[in-house]
């Protein structure tokens, strides 16, 4: 009986060692996973709000344009603020620009 008991309770420090083991190791396994997958989610928040960035720079410059082809056409301040919402400084800057 005493051998029974002795083969169990080693049997039983082996289970809750082998546990313990087991669950570092998962731990470890489980934070590379997650930094991994970490650094992916923010490479594509990063892509999305880079996207998004260029798309207002590109809105931006796209107004300017279209305010220098009018203020060289001399359209009236009105007329390009109407058409570009630039605003009135916006375009008084662009013309000094243009004009000097």
């Amino acid at each position: 009986i005493e051998l029974k008991s002795a083969i169990d309770t080693s049997r039983e420090e082996g289970r809750e060692e082998g546990k313990e083991i087991g669950k570092e190791i998962g731990v470890e396994i489980g934070k590379e996973i997650g930094r991994g997958e970490g650094v992916e989610i923010g490479k594509e928040i990063g892509r999305g709000e880079g996207v998004g960035i260029g798309v207002e720079i590109g809105k931006e410059a796209e107004k300017i344009g279209t305010a220098k082809e009018m203020i060289l056409n001399d359209e009236p301040i009105e007329k390009i603020m109407k058409y570009t919402k630039l605003s009135k400084e916006q375009i008084e800057a662009l013309i000094k620009e243009l004009k000097g």
